[in-house]
């Protein structure tokens, strides 16, 4: 499943829906959500699973984990601090919340927050787009800007 919501030129927004992953099946990522997307441009948040098989190897055994990076251009991509949330189980709903209000950057687990990072020389704008595989579920997706 492949979304793109929004306009090149959105700026402060936040992010909102559930996910569930209905079986855990070949890959041990359950999405990919990428923000401020212009172009080559855009934050990155990779969300995994570990209790399955293919878990990076440095992620803990028994909880979830999302990785966050940011890439400037085909070439520069800057990995970035992530973190862990509750262990993830088959066929159960868990809310999703992303803010991108300037350079802050937050990302929420169940309302729980599980990364927050500020960029000095943050992206200004971009789209949303959300990769999933086969077996992960989306629904209540929303998507707002943040006034000043």
């Amino acid at each position: 499943l492949q979304i793109q919501i929004g306009e090149t030129d959105w700026k402060d927004y936040r992010l909102e829906f559930e996910v569930k992953q209905i079986e855990f099946v070949k890959i041990s990522e359950m999405l990919s959500v990428l923000v401020r997307v212009n172009g080559e441009t855009y934050y990155h948040f990779l969300v995994y699973f570990t209790s399955i098989p293919n878990a990076p190897p440095s992620i803990e055994i028994g909880s979830g984990y999302v990785s966050f990076g940011k890439r400037m251009n085909t070439y520069d991509y800057q990995q970035l601090p992530g973190g862990y949330f509750e262990r993830p189980v088959e066929n159960q709903w868990y809310r999703i919340h992303i803010e991108v209000d300037k350079g802050e950057i937050s990302f929420y687990w169940n309302d729980v927050l599980v990364l927050k990072y500020h960029d000095q020389e943050y992206l200004t704008a971009g789209v949303i787009q959300i990769f999933t595989d086969d077996g992960t579920c989306l629904d209540n997706l929303k998507a707002t800007t943040i006034n000043d």
